[in-house]
């Protein structure tokens, strides 16, 4: 895997504020102490019996080295910008400085030849400048999904408003069926009534008048 150099600033942070307790290991002899000194352009550890050497290095005298116990926050956040360097062979201690197009790789040094390459800086510029907008353009797919989340939800609301008012005219449309049908109800039993009453005064005549007849015929026969 490739190393991720924001993940080995994290940790050297996280050795840097717990040191009291548990000491850093040292760059050089691995040895672990709560008195060890930290170079910010090696991004290395050291211990007092190597600072020395790591001291007298020509190179190494422009250098930056401060002790654990003296690291305010400001030193911190400087050593959380730790550089990256190379990941190709022999370009180990490297700082990454371009950018190869072509083969989309970050390297130290210009070897790739005949390809486009670019300042790392400026590379690094493209890419968040890409990131942004497809951050921006996600932002607007997801506000347009919200979008239409909203207009389904008072879809949902609309199809229920007129639910609601179908079953109030069906219901109105019931109530003033089941009137008609009560009062047509009512019409019909009252002529069946009325015929009825008819139907016993013609028969209770008639029968009055069968009796009648009767009586004649009896007294007749007296």
């Amino acid at each position: 895997m490739p190393t991720n150099f924001r993940i080995n600033s994290l940790l050297d942070v996280l050795a840097i504020k717990e040191c009291n307790s548990t000491g850093v290991k040292c760059g050089n002899c691995d040895k672990r102490s709560v008195q060890s000194l930290y170079c910010f352009q090696c991004c290395v550890f050291w211990c007092d019996d190597w600072i020395t050497g790591h001291n007298i290095i020509r190179v190494n005298k422009e250098h930056r080295v401060l002790a654990l116990k003296d690291f305010q926050d400001q030193d911190i956040e400087e050593a959380l910008k730790r550089p990256a360097f190379c990941q190709q062979k022999h370009h180990e201690k490297e700082e990454l400085k371009f950018f190869c197009k072509d083969c989309e790789v970050a390297c130290a040094l210009t070897d790739h030849e005949g390809h486009a390459k670019m300042l790392l800086e400026v590379a690094v510029n493209e890419r968040k400048l890409q990131v942004e907008t497809a951050i921006e353009l996600q932002k607007q797919k997801a506000q347009q999904k919200k979008n239409k989340t909203a207009e389904l939800d008072e879809n949902c609301i609309h199809i229920e408003e007129q639910a609601a008012a179908v079953k109030r005219k069906v219901h109105r449309f019931a109530e003033q069926l089941m009137a008609v049908i009560e009062a047509k109800e009512k019409e019909i039993l009252n002529k069946v009534d009325k015929q009825v009453g008819e139907s016993h005064e013609r028969l209770r005549t008639e029968q009055r008048d069968v009796d009648q007849q009767v009586k004649l015929i009896e007294t007749g026969i007296d």
